[in-house]
């Protein structure tokens, strides 16, 4: 199977990478022949669902890592530039390798070491996605090993024959087979976004915001931080050169070790605090400003890593550090996504934590705000505007259907929804169900990046088995465990009574209930995760690693401006 030839591949990449495609299928045939389900291994997660897999069922697939050719140039009126990557190329390589050419991806996912084979068969939207769509919308061609060894591509394009796998291949988390190669198109990148942060106090008010600037030529990237539920941002952001951007603006950079957590600047440069030490932790001292200022294309598009969002803060609370700016230098190098999330499998704390991403229809967004304010009692929240307008891939149908049922906006709005959870498993899962039936109630659709807690005719009546299994029948992967197969939770724990519980622990052995107690005693589990990230030398992935650059934690902070 030959790679396009119009974005300059070499020859000697196309070499490599065939072999490495052909050495998947022939492990793929091999799996095939016995009918016995696999597991692909990438090198890395940002997904918090837990993996189960051993060596006997692994393809390896993280050496699927290269930039094979982009098309920087094109003479042809109405084609467009695009870029060629195997899987596991990050956003990080992604975004620099295409920068030098002032090209960037359409949608790039806020978190550096996602891939772009993950924001494919994953589902990722992001604060370009309410005029580009979800990451998927953007791949233009794919190079796929299915289930059998055998090698073929797909296209979105209606005279393609296996477009009905290109739209199903897309957030079915490899349960179709294993994508190679991706296609990826670019658009043109400046040097800045012009951030502007406009204050709200409700959700009504952001939502009035996206709608007033979808169309706006001027706006590029649109999303929100809800506070509270009566204290908001909305982060206007509109791509730049260093010649438009106006003289004597600050620029605000995110990625250093110094530098405020995104979230936290935010809110300290629309909510002014008091300059009184003991007032400043809960008053603000003057009416919320709007705000612009200029952030380097690359500190904007990873503005969220540090930090997770927000989520690191419950981090903090958990080992009860303290949680100001210089902890939080400190720990630098352990904020990042990558690390973070690696030491939320090994711990086994996302067992207790709650990681949800749902989407609502633009009606019902009031409505969604009330119930994560009366019952989830965490903040923030983030706030994504998703187009859904255009055919959508397979998991996407349900969202698109409900756009279309009388909202006034084809858009939904995503709540991203992260926080501890409560320790105790059964009102752990109790909770991620209430949410899941709520977000059904309103017409809206769960991301499927994290685990689900719905039964599995729950979950089929959402997502659609019937075109899934003929898509699967179609494409030899009947076999293999289904995307539910690989997102349920034990809800076997809803059956019991709190008696059978109390019983279950008493009859263990007592080599079993020591083990079970220590894991459950603080911080034991937390202390397992940081421990492993060492051993594995995760925090070295830091974009600014504080272990190279430890005395810069003394410069002072200042907001640098361009004449």
């Amino acid at each position: 199977m030959s790679l396009p030839d119009d974005v300059g591949v070499s020859v000697g990449a196309e070499y490599d990478h065939q072999a490495a495609v052909n050495s998947i299928s022939a492990r793929l045939q091999h799996f095939y022949a016995c009918q016995k389900p696999y597991r692909v291994y990438h090198g890395s997660t940002n997904s918090t669902r837990l993996s189960h897999k051993t060596a006997d069922s692994i393809v390896d697939t993280s050496h699927l890592n290269n930039v094979l050719g982009i098309r920087h140039a094109v003479s042809v009126p109405g084609e467009i530039p695009s870029i060629l990557v195997e899987p596991n190329v990050t956003m990080s390589a992604l975004v620099d390798s295409a920068l030098p050419y002032g090209l960037l991806p359409p949608v790039v996912m806020e978190f550096p070491n996602i891939t772009a084979g993950g924001g494919f068969t994953g589902t990722s939207g992001e604060s370009s996605s309410f005029r580009e769509g979800f990451f998927d919308r953007n791949v233009t061609w794919i190079e796929m090993v299915l289930p059998n060894g055998e090698v073929v591509t797909a296209t979105p394009n209606a005279d393609d024959p296996r477009r009905d796998l290109f739209e199903g291949a897309a957030s079915s988390f490899g349960t179709l087979g294993i994508v190679t190669a991706l296609r990826i198109r670019l658009r043109p990148a400046k040097a800045y976004v012009l951030s502007r942060y406009v204050p709200v106090g409700s959700v009504a008010e952001a939502k009035d915001i996206f709608v007033n600037h979808r169309d706006d030529p001027n706006v590029d990237f649109m999303d929100g931080i809800m506070y509270s539920v009566d204290r908001g941002v909305i982060i206007l952001g509109r791509l730049a050169s260093q010649s438009e951007v106006p003289s004597g603006m600050p620029v605000q950079r995110f990625t250093r070790p110094w530098d405020q957590w995104y979230y936290l600047h935010v809110e300290s440069r629309v909510y002014p605090r008091s300059s009184i030490p003991f007032l400043s932790s809960w008053s603000s001292s003057s009416a919320p400003v709007e705000i612009e200022e200029a952030v380097p294309i690359r500190d904007y598009l990873f503005r969220y890593d540090r930090g997770g969002f927000w989520v690191a803060e419950f981090g903090f609370q958990y080992f009860g550090v303290p949680f100001n700016r210089f902890t939080r230098a400190l720990a630098n190098d352990w904020m990042n996504t990558k690390t973070m999330f690696h030491a939320l499998h090994m711990s086994g704390l996302s067992n207790s934590n709650i990681v949800q991403d749902v989407a609502v229809p633009f009606k019902n967004a009031n409505q969604m705000m009330q119930w994560l304010d009366g019952n989830f009692h965490h903040y923030p929240l983030w706030l994504c505007p998703l187009k859904m307008t255009g055919p959508p891939p397979l998991f996407h149908r349900g969202q698109l259907q409900s756009a279309e049922k009388g909202d006034e906006v084809p858009m939904h709005l995503n709540f991203g929804v992260w926080g501890p959870g409560s320790t105790d498993w059964r009102k752990f899962v109790e909770f991620n169900r209430a949410i899941e039936a709520h977000v059904q109630r309103l017409g809206g659709q769960k991301t499927l990046y994290a685990q689900v807690y719905y039964t599995e005719d729950e979950f089929w009546n959402i997502y659609g088995k019937e075109r899934y299994d003929a898509l699967r029948r179609k494409y030899a992967a009947a076999w293999l465990p289904s995307v539910f197969d690989k997102m349920k939770v034990d809800l076997s724990v809803l059956d019991e009574s709190e008696e059978d519980i109390k019983r279950d622990e008493k009859i263990m052995q007592w080599g079993d209930w020591i083990n079970y107690k220590f894991w459950k005693a603080w911080p034991m589990a937390g202390l397992y995760g940081v421990a492993h990230c060492i051993v594995k030398k995760e925090y070295v992935v830091a974009e600014d690693p504080f272990w190279k650059r430890w005395a810069s934690i003394l410069a002072p902070q200042s907001h640098a401006k361009i004449a």
